[in-house]
């Protein structure tokens, strides 16, 4: 066999493992229990503005990142995404080890935050705005929103 053939058979073998992370990362299923339950939950926007939050969320390829730069543990919170996608959190600690991963987050058709893929990179969505609803105040708390990194 020939450099040139090895070359080829490698590079096969690469694309075909990065075709397979890729679909690994697919949108929840919509009859997990927890799918049902969020997209049952509507936007709060009707719900007051707190003080802006000295919290950071950063898009890091298919995961969000929060950093809580404030001395407070958050607890029992809606995170809302582009005032369309949400997920429960039930702790947000200090610092910045507040790692979600994007599919778990889920809009009223129970569809899951818009990943992209190798092959489909326009499907991604960027995060434009991000919130954190506390149901029992009945309040919204604007997140400060960095650039996606790759």
């Amino acid at each position: 066999m020939n450099n040139a053939m090895k070359v080829t058979r490698l590079m096969f073998v690469l694309y075909l493992l990065m075709f397979m992370v890729g679909c690994a990362t697919g949108p929840a299923s919509p009859d997990h229990p927890t799918v049902e339950h969020l997209a049952s939950l509507a936007y709060p926007s009707d719900a007051s503005y707190g003080d802006n939050l000295d919290l950071i969320a950063i898009k890091e390829g298919f995961n969000l990142r929060l950093v809580n730069r404030t001395p407070n543990v958050y607890r029992d919170l809606q995170l809302w995404l582009n005032q369309q996608y949400v997920h429960e959190v039930s702790r947000i600690e200090i610092g910045e080890n507040n790692l979600y991963h994007l599919d778990t987050f889920i809009n009223k058709h129970k569809e899951s935050f818009p990943l992209g893929g190798f092959f489909t990179p326009e499907k991604a969505m960027p995060i434009i705005l991000a919130e954190l609803y506390e149901p029992y105040a009945k309040q919204r708390f604007r997140l400060v929103v960095q650039p996606n990194k790759p």
